[in-house]
């Protein structure tokens, strides 16, 4: 269940550093009852054509 699992604390700050050196963005969004919940976006990268 919710709150069954203890950490350190540094795994957001640790993907969110990853996102943005990837130059994407995470958002979070509190329900009180469900939950959060994180979007994540990352930038297409175009395929290079030869």
């Amino acid at each position: 269940g919710r709150n069954s699992y203890e950490g350190t604390g540094m795994g957001l700050a640790i993907c969110k550093k990853i996102i943005e050196k990837h130059h994407g963005t995470i958002k979070v969004s509190n329900h009180q009852q469900e939950g959060s919940i994180f979007i994540i976006s990352l930038p297409q990268k175009q395929p290079v054509i030869y």
